[in-house]
């Protein structure tokens, strides 16, 4: 006999409900939507306006990233310099002529003066690729939400949009967190305390979806609550946010070569190294250090831009952007009839019952907009278990649940991070 899964609502702390912090480090507190997207703005606009002096500014993060290097030959020349004062020539104990300056020199100095400056244009280019895509993402998003939101007076369609949303936003850090292997940001701080029963944020459905299969989903129920419009704003909205979600994934699949960074690396240290041993005058060792730093900020630098999707001083607010995202934006009294709304959602989506007997009915006709007229009824939409070629949601989430502990026991990382709610929002009864 097959189980059955039933969702109960268990309590949900007060502070649970408040909406996620910007990661600024602050504790959790409740913000309008408002003041999150001039944080995020700020966020954005300080990616482009970094600061020089002062505390996280350009300055430190020169120092923090060469100092090592700048010690190191610091040393180095003072050893030869010290050597050279006492008479002890680097180059007469190597048996070679000291006014000699072999030709393989100039050819380390080209090599690593054109592999440093390939990699650093390289990483601009990918650096501004990525910040058009997070911008993309920013714009389309909240497009989408306004468009949606205003397109409805069925509180359900809206509760259930933002949930949506939500979903799609989870996914694509999932993504992120897969491919830079980063699990710094936590969902928990992507899910609004409202939405934390919807069944989209199980681990199981995490797991198994990808952003591919968010889009059907998504596209399916809009298309099910006659949410399309004629004029097509709805589904340019739509395809703007997945163009832009998946030029992400795309930056993140295809990355720079390890061994470019590696061999640029190589090139300039094999150059400084040599530098000092066939070029032994004061001016030379005095300025070795300092060259050696910039040429090891700029590896750095190119390294840092080109990858910009973790926490580092040049990478992307990848994390404030994605908890601003995140946040729904509540109209009227739609806050208070959130749980009411994802509770259908859930019995929609896991049972194909999509029966509403309140306010807004369901089935119904549409009274006004596009598709005036159409019955809305759910009919021809796919449940979850269905679109992933199960028979039964209890069955879909039993096989998922078998997965990620199987994942688990083989040491991956993404079974915990999807298990994000450690007093679990749900309650199965068999």
């Amino acid at each position: 006999m097959e189980r059955k899964i039933c969702y109960k609502r268990l309590p949900v702390a007060e502070e649970e409900l408040q909406c996620p912090d910007s990661c600024n480090g602050r504790s959790a507190e409740v913000k309008n939507k408002a003041r999150l997207a001039r944080e995020t703005e700020r966020e954005l606009r300080r990616t482009s306006g970094l600061n020089f002096w002062g505390s996280g500014g350009m300055l430190q993060w020169f120092a923090k990233s060469v100092y090592q290097t700048f010690f190191l030959y610091g040393a180095v020349t003072t050893s030869i310099f010290i050597l050279r004062s006492q008479g002890i020539s680097i180059i007469a104990m190597l048996g070679v002529n000291t006014s000699y300056r072999p030709f393989l020199v100039q050819a380390l100095q080209f090599l690593a003066a054109f592999l440093v400056g390939v990699g650093l244009t390289d990483a601009f280019t990918r650096y501004k690729t990525a910040m058009t895509a997070l911008c993309e993402l920013y714009e389309s998003v909240e497009n989408l939400r306004m468009v949606l939101l205003s397109s409805t007076e069925d509180v359900k369609f809206r509760v259930a949009v933002q949930v949506h949303i939500s979903w799609i936003i989870v996914l694509l850090r999932k993504k992120i967190a897969f491919y830079t292997e980063d699990f710094e940001q936590p969902i928990s701080t992507l899910v609004d305390g409202r939405f934390t029963n919807s069944i989209l944020f199980m681990p199981e459905v995490l797991w198994a979806f990808d952003l591919a299969q968010a889009e059907y989903v998504f596209h399916s129920f809009l298309e099910n609550a006659h949410l399309f419009d004629r004029e097509g704003a709805v589904k340019k909205a739509c395809t703007d946010v997945m163009h832009s979600a998946k030029s992400i994934t795309s930056l993140l699949m295809v990355r720079s070569p390890t061994t470019r960074h590696v061999l640029g690396r190589a090139c300039v240290e094999m150059f400084l190294i040599s530098l000092p041993i066939f070029n032994q005058d004061l001016v030379t060792l005095a300025a070795l250090p300092f060259v050696a730093a910039v040429l090891v900020a700029i590896i750095h630098l190119s390294s840092e831009i080109s990858e910009p999707w973790g926490e580092e001083f040049h990478h992307l607010p990848v994390k404030a952007v994605m908890s601003f995202l995140s946040v729904p934006t509540w109209v009227g009294d739609d806050k208070d009839e959130a749980e009411k709304a994802i509770i259908w959602l859930n019995k929609g989506m896991s049972e194909s019952d999509w029966t509403w007997n309140g306010e807004d009915p369901i089935p119904r006709e549409k009274r006004q907009g596009s598709n005036k007229g159409a019955v809305i009824n759910f009919e021809d939409y796919r449940s979850m278990h269905l679109v992933t070629g199960y028979k039964s949601f209890a069955s879909f989430v039993s096989m998922k649940a078998k997965d990620m502990s199987e994942a688990a026991s083989r040491g991956r990382r993404m079974p915990k991070y999807l298990h994000w709610r450690s007093d679990e929002s749900f309650e199965r009864v068999c």
